[in-house]
């Protein structure tokens, strides 16, 4: 193990697709894990059609394909398993047991083995077992009406949350491993780690106050400048950055008002701001907002960013090695440095099976049905055409539910 790669020496076996799994397991390899794919054989992650997502989600990781579903298959996912540190299993509850691939029976293969299960809503509950993708969890969650609901496309906040919940899951469990309990299973749920994002609304209500968070200052919001320029400004509730705003933007009169005083005339005081910030350049307002140390940001389009000064100080982007594609790299910084660079593009359907299966050997004339593209294999049928994989499906829907 190395400072930059503190997981070196850990398999990770992932049975999860779609966005949360290969999320978490992008962030787990970033931090030297061996992540292995385990895909389904009509076609893979369903995310495959989705080329430049399924790129991005899924470099420096193996892909094999396994039917879960054959004898064939099960022994040969107990064959990875025995040499696995993790396995995280996107299936709806209950599928491996009905496989008859339950944790007792993996324990027996490994037992050391942490076990990291994620679904939509968790292994109990009334929801259990229901279908769902972000925006279904984020409505059930409550969290759709924060602003109004809306079906508009924005990041997926739940499967990005839902991901993080199994990185901090599989670093537990490998903690938990060499200190206490040989091997533990964990239960994550997409759906409870947004109620648990949410707490800082939700306790309030529950304690019998109004809506909870923090209300909003006329401070806090975006603007235009006089040149179409949207700038953020990040005044929220400390009185010293409304003062300096109050300075930079020529509204001395209201510089002493405090927190209550700004709730209450919040619409006079947003309109004066927005009319103050539009009589600027955005240059010329961006250099007062520094010299009086008001918090702010310009907001910038997504192709601007891999110019960012802060990106391109930072470090955030990184190479791999004989391909010509940029990628974002791990976000921690340890001893200094960032973990592993990026080794590999994201796998052919399939790739690695000969290194990880060395048993399997295909039927003859099975390679005729079978042709590369972009970032894999897809499935042919008898005359030659692509078999068209089905559309997204979800997290816990699994590849043999």
């Amino acid at each position: 193990m190395t400072g930059r790669d503190p997981l070196d020496g850990v398999r990770i076996v992932s049975l999860a697709g779609q966005y949360p799994g290969p999320y978490a397991t992008l962030l787990l390899a970033d931090l030297g894990a061996d992540v292995i794919f385990v895909e389904r054989p009509d076609g893979g992650d369903p995310v495959r059609s989705f080329t430049s997502f399924f790129a991005t989600v899924n470099r420096d990781k193996s892909s094999v394909v396994v039917d879960l579903k054959s004898s064939r298959g099960q022994d040969e996912l107990l064959s990875l398993i025995a040499t696995a540190d993790v396995l995280i299993d996107g299936f709806r509850p209950g599928v491996l047991d009905r496989l008859g691939m339950g944790s007792l029976r993996l324990r027996e293969t490994n037992p050391r083995l942490v076990i990291v299960s994620a679904t939509g809503y968790g292994h109990t509950g009334p929801l259990a077992m229901r279908s769902g993708h972000d925006l279904t969890y984020r409505a059930e969650a409550g969290m759709l009406m924060l602003d109004g609901a809306t079906d508009r496309s924005s990041l997926p906040i739940a499967d990005v949350l839902g991901a993080h919940g199994i990185v901090e899951s599989v670093l537990l469990g490998l903690l938990t491993r060499h200190t206490t309990d040989p091997a533990l299973d964990f239960d994550v749920s997409i759906f409870d780690t947004l109620i648990s994002t949410l707490s800082i609304y939700l306790e309030p209500i529950w304690n019998g106050s109004e809506r909870g968070g923090f209300p909003a200052e006329p401070g806090y919001g975006t603007f235009t400048t006089a040149d179409h320029r949207v700038i953020a400004l990040g005044v929220a509730h400390e009185d010293k950055f409304w003062q300096a705003l109050c300075v930079v933007l020529g509204m001395t009169d209201v510089q002493q008002l405090s927190r209550d005083e700004r709730f209450a005339r919040h619409g006079e005081l947003r309109r004066r701001i927005s009319e103050a910030v539009g009589s600027f350049e955005a240059l010329a307002l961006e250099e007062r907002l520094l010299a009086y140390d008001v918090p702010f940001g310009q907001a910038r389009e997504l192709g601007e960013i891999a110019a960012h000064p802060q990106v391109v100080a930072r470090g955030l982007t990184g190479t791999i090695q004989d391909h010509d594609r940029t990628y974002v790299r791990q976000p921690l910084v340890i001893d200094g440095e960032r973990p592993a660079k990026g080794r590999r593009v994201a796998p052919r359907l399939g790739e690695d099976d000969m290194e990880f299966l060395p048993d399997r050997r295909f039927a003859q004339g099975k390679e005729e049905h079978l042709q590369q593209d972009e970032l894999g294999w897809r499935p042919r049928d008898n005359s030659g055409q692509a078999v068209e994989t089905s559309d997204v499906q979800d997290l816990r829907g699994g590849f043999h539910d």
